[in-house]
């Protein structure tokens, strides 16, 4: 399924999902006291929330090559 006009949300999610990777990864100071975030993603049927967080996330197995 293509998306239109939801290239900046991707960007965003992209962006949100790596810094919160570089959280994980003690990259960032606040590491040790980091207890967990969540990104939620809301909007009415049929807008392409699944699709959107698909295209997001890509496939997450396959770049640990699992």
């Amino acid at each position: 399924m293509k998306l239109h006009g939801r290239d900046d949300d991707i960007k965003l999610l992209r962006s949100k999902l790596r810094a919160l990777a570089e959280k994980k990864h003690g990259k960032d100071a606040a590491a040790e006291n980091h207890v967990g975030e969540m990104i939620l993603v809301s909007g009415t049927s049929g807008t392409g929330k699944s699709t959107l967080i698909h295209k997001g996330l890509g496939n997450p197995a396959s770049k640990r090559a699992l």
